[in-house]
Parts: structure tokens; C-alpha cells; sequence
């Protein structure tokens, strides 16, 4: 069973930020417990109704509009840092707009075995 969570994050998160084009680094850990073949790579999807779109982060401060169902099924990649069956990741996200955004993780281990998908609501 592989476990993915958001460490520092609550039910509802205030993100503080000057303007839209500021920097943050959202940051959590995966967990695999043994017998493990470890965290290959955590996912993240980012995203944002806009009407009846949505607004999804793609990555390196880019954001696309699509529709909705897409948005859910958009995630990038979240860095690692090394361990064993414990390992902490970060995701610098940039030009992030005020108002409610859905945060969606999941991680997957070394076998293909992809997590229970983590989501938290994130107010900006």
C-alpha cells in the first residue's frame, strides 16, 4: 500500500502571495511501507474552475485553459528527494491567480502501483 500525503498541508490552506506571478513551493511525502519497491515519482495536478473551464498549472510557471475533465487528468511531475520507503517531494509552482484551486496527489512506487490520489482545496 502505497501512502501519499501532504505534510503540511490542512483541510483548507490560505496560500499568502503578493501578486499572480509570484513563487511557491507546495512540499509533502510518499511513503511506501515494506516490503517496498520504493517511490519512483510523485504527480501533481493543479487546477482551477474558470467559468465552465478550467485552468490547469502545466509545469515551470505555465497554465493552460481546457475543460474540466482534462484538468483532473493533468499532472506533472513533483521532485524527489532521495530515500528509501519515505520520500519527500517539492513542486515550485509560479503565476498561480487568486481564488480556490484543487490540489491532487498521487505517487507510484517501483512496481507501477500508483497511490490513492490525495486532494486538497488551496485558497489564494
Amino acid at each position: 500500500m502505497i501512502c501519499t500525503s501532504i505534510s503540511w498541508l490542512g483541510r483548507r490552506v490560505k496560500l499568502r502571495a503578493p501578486a499572480v506571478a509570484a513563487a511557491f513551493t507546495l512540499r509533502g511525502t510518499a511513503r511506501d511501507p515494506a516490503p517496498s519497491s520504493g517511490i519512483r515519482r510523485v504527480e501533481v495536478s493543479l487546477y482551477r474552475r474558470v467559468g465552465s473551464r478550467c485552468s490547469v498549472y502545466r509545469g515551470s510557471g505555465r497554465w493552460r485553459t481546457t475543460s474540466c475533465v482534462t484538468a483532473r487528468r493533468t499532472f506533472v511531475r513533483a521532485r524527489l528527494r532521495p530515500g528509501s520507503s519515505q520520500r519527500t517531494w517539492s513542486l515550485r509552482v509560479g503565476g498561480m491567480a487568486f481564488g480556490p484551486h484543487t490540489l491532487v496527489v498521487r505517487s507510484i512506487d517501483g512496481a507501477g502501483l500508483a497511490s490513492r490520489a490525495t486532494r486538497r482545496t488551496l485558497q489564494r
